[in-house]
């Protein structure tokens, strides 16, 4: 009777710790694919950073009140951003990552600093909401709603 009570919690505990390990590795594998694309965007590599968004993703940007929808409508506007800089670099602050099913959330702070052509360097501090879909074992961004933290907070 111990023996199958034994056994019995051994198999339960294989079946519990199981996903958590597997939520684990894609919770590694978001952080990574964040991380990517966060670098591909700071050089600039338009082709790498793109890689990373769902055709249907929408954007609430920092500086407009309406999504931007589909990664067709977006393309052009990251053109102009990065044509019209001589730098532009975000980075996180302590994002946070949540791996649900397929879907993961990244939430956090970041900074976004640009230096325009024909301008001073500025520096914003931002919050970030993403949320992320493993698709064919890779991670694609489908929503990111970026806002300005006020000044003083």
């Amino acid at each position: 009777m111990l023996y199958r009570w034994t056994m019995l919690a051994v198999v339960l505990g294989v079946f519990l710790v199981t996903p958590s390990i597997a939520r684990g590795d894609d919770v590694d594998d978001l952080r990574a694919a964040y991380e990517q694309y966060l670098a591909a965007f700071n050089q600039n590599d338009l082709a790498a950073a793109t890689a990373f968004l769902h055709d249907e993703v929408m954007v609430f940007g920092l500086d407009g009140p309406f999504p931007i929808a589909g990664k067709a409508a977006l393309l052009p506007l990251l053109e102009m951003l990065f044509s019209n800089s001589e730098s532009y670099t975000a980075r996180a602050i302590n994002p946070k990552f949540r791996v649900i099913g397929s879907s993961g959330i990244i939430i956090g702070n970041g900074t976004a600093t640009v230096k325009p052509k024909d301008g001073p360097l500025a520096t914003s501090f931002v919050r970030v909401l993403q949320s992320w879909v493993k698709m064919d074992g890779q991670w694609r961004l489908v929503a990111s709603h970026l806002s300005y933290v006020p000044p003083g907070n």
